[in-house]
């Protein structure tokens, strides 16, 4: 039976939920599409992997610490996510590194800001939450 996502995050020792304000959470993993031409087709292989974590968070107007936490090339030794929250038994991705990619604000006037990132996994496990 199908499960409500209840995404969590966590990145080094901090945690990010719905109580943190988390707004929205993807996840992507793949291979890169490697294509040649050979005998008239577009052939593909499978190249490296790739493994990018985007989710969006809201922020206060004095909230620094997530500000600092996702600059840009922020690295991150311990990552996981887990897409219907952190409870022993459910689906976990970790990984050892992590690197922010992106920071990006959303926000009009009268509107809610928030922070769009993207980390990069260097690596990843699939398994259940302990």
């Amino acid at each position: 039976m199908a499960k409500k996502a209840l995404p969590s995050i966590k990145l080094g020792a901090v945690t990010y939920d719905d109580d943190d304000c988390l707004q929205s959470s993807s996840f992507s993993d793949g291979v890169e599409d490697l294509t040649f031409r050979c005998g008239g087709y577009m052939r593909h292989e499978a190249g490296d992997r790739t493994v990018t974590h985007q989710f969006s968070i809201v922020t206060e107007s004095t909230d620094t610490t997530k500000w600092a936490a996702f600059a840009p090339g922020a690295t991150y030794t311990t990552c996981e996510y887990h897409p219907y929250g952190d409870s022993t038994g459910r689906v976990e991705h970790t990984s050892a590194l992590g690197t922010v990619l992106t920071r990006n604000v959303s926000g009009a006037p009268g509107s809610i800001v928030t922070l769009d990132v993207t980390v990069a996994w260097n690596d990843i496990t699939t398994g259940a939450a302990s």
